[in-house]
């Protein structure tokens, strides 16, 4: 394979997140059983927008990669950003299957942005290990948010979440 292959692109608008200190799964796609092969890669990227905050409160991302609603491995996360009204977050990465079955493992590696109060984008990366995955069963791609504070002027929603089969 050359090119990339997009392979999921919801534009929906995902769950709001408001008023709440809970990790909520903002938008997610299940990967259906046997779906991964050897050695190719998946990456990921989605967009979130923060209409609204209060004060400095600060809001983490999340990808998780599992088998139960936010149980998976987090395979990405942004650091604690102190978001701007109107702010738009982004969280990407890649994961790829050395082993598929029931004792799926590989990798992830993740490439974070998310502007901070002043817009300028703040970035991160990270390498995760991927153990015990069953890849035979269905698997949740997970975007979440977490606010550090509890109050109805926080809220964000996942915009956009992108997948595609990376060139190998």
């Amino acid at each position: 394979m050359s090119a990339t292959t997009l392979v999921v692109n919801d534009l929906t608008a995902g769950t709001t997140l408001t008023n709440s200190t809970a990790e909520t799964v903002l938008k997610s796609h299940t990967f259906p059983a046997d779906w991964f092969q050897l050695g190719v890669g998946h990456g990921f990227t989605a967009t979130v927008r923060v209409p609204s905050t209060n004060s400095t409160d600060t809001l983490t991302l999340r990808a998780r990669l599992g088998g139960t609603t936010l149980t998976g491995t987090v395979i990405a996360v942004t650091a604690a950003i102190d978001v701007a009204d109107d702010d738009t977050a982004v969280i990407s990465g890649s994961f790829t299957f050395d082993t598929i079955g029931t004792a799926g493992a590989g990798e992830a590696s993740s490439s974070t942005v998310g502007p901070d109060a002043a817009g300028i984008a703040t970035g991160s990366g990270q390498s995760t290990a991927l153990a015990s995955l069953d890849t035979t069963a269905a698997l949740l791609l997970e975007i979440t948010g977490e606010w550090s504070v509890a109050s109805a002027s926080n809220q964000c929603a996942a915009q956009k979440l992108q997948i595609s089969i990376l060139p190998g």
